[in-house]
């Protein structure tokens, strides 16, 4: 993300493909749809074991869900969710036994940095826990970023599927400079 380029990691093997440059995004993004694209992340490791279970472990992924240019730098809103997959068994390939995912965390990070792909800078941070863990629904988010009253703030807007924000804020726009 730092970098601003695709990465996919699969069980400790780099798995990126070179095929498209990622474009900026524009309206809604919807994160669970971003890791996939050019503009995302996702590292997977799912080689944890369990007597005759297997396929656990943990799933990073995200990416880019807002770009503007602002003050001559360009500012990225980014988006991370991690997962944890316990371990299953397989006896046949349509049915799974003990086979639980959740979601644990998201994480959204604004940066800004001077060109595209140059080190960046994180201009702030929201950490937002599961409310799956504590027996609601999974977080399903988007998110995006706006220019207000001609960019002198940044409006970073992340909400969830059914509507409600999840992250709603103006950052002003002097602190990417």
């Amino acid at each position: 993300m730092f970098e601003g380029r695709s990465l996919h990691f699969y069980n400790g093997k780099d798995t990126t493909q070179e095929s498209a440059l990622c474009r900026q995004p524009s309206g809604w993004v919807w994160l669970h749809e971003v890791a996939s694209s050019p503009c995302g992340i996702v590292v997977a490791d799912l080689r944890e074991r369990r007597w005759l279970k297997s396929r656990g472990g943990w799933v990073l992924d995200g990416g880019l869900l807002g770009s503007l240019e602002v003050a001559g730098r360009r500012v990225e809103l980014y988006g991370k969710r991690v997962v944890r997959h316990e371990p299953y068994m397989e006896p046949w390939p349509h049915f799974w036994i003990g086979a639980k995912a959740w979601n644990v965390s998201h994480e959204f990070l604004l940066l800004s940095r001077n060109r595209y792909g140059a080190r960046a800078a994180v201009l702030r941070t929201w950490a937002v826990p599961d409310p799956e863990a504590s027996g609601g629904y999974a977080l399903v988010v988007r998110g995006r970023l706006e220019c207000q009253e001609s960019c002198g703030a940044i409006r970073v807007q992340v909400m969830h599927a059914h509507e409600r924000d999840v992250v709603s804020e103006l950052v002003p726009a002097s602190k990417a400079e």
